[in-house]
């Protein structure tokens, strides 16, 4: 039994089927001509000219620079690819102004730490002296 006359329920396999109206309103809206044949050649045919209709139009220039489909493809994915570059380089000026701003802030501490501890030093010997 082929596709159609199981999609319109014949060979008393009404059970399984949508009924005529579904399938024959089917055929008529989206001109569907299934091929749906035991042998898979109409598939692989059909494979085979998408692919090949794919290749036309990817080498198929239309103006008169020769500038392929091809070309424009690869100047698209080159601009992504400059994009992805900028923004990879955008995170790692973040990471090393971070690194950056944190060495700030550790030297920016040990100098008052050492001028704390002069304080402390001169202090006790002041404490010292006056005694």
């Amino acid at each position: 039994m082929d596709f159609m006359t199981a999609l319109k329920g014949g060979n008393n396999l009404s059970t399984l089927g949508l009924g005529s109206t579904f399938a024959d309103g089917f055929i008529k809206a989206n001109n569907f001509t299934p091929n749906l044949t035991s042998n898979s050649s109409g598939f692989l045919n059909g494979l085979k000219n998408s692919f090949s209709n794919f290749g036309d139009w990817l080498f198929k220039s239309s103006d008169a620079n020769k500038v392929t489909n091809f070309d424009r493809l690869g100047n698209v994915l080159g601009g992504a690819g400059a994009l992805y570059g900028a923004y990879n380089q955008q995170k790692m000026a973040k990471k090393n102004f971070d690194l950056q701003k944190d060495a700030y802030n550790f030297n920016k501490y040990l100098a008052n730490e050492e001028l704390n501890r002069r304080k402390n030093m001169e202090n006790k010997l002041q404490n010292v002296w006056s005694n």
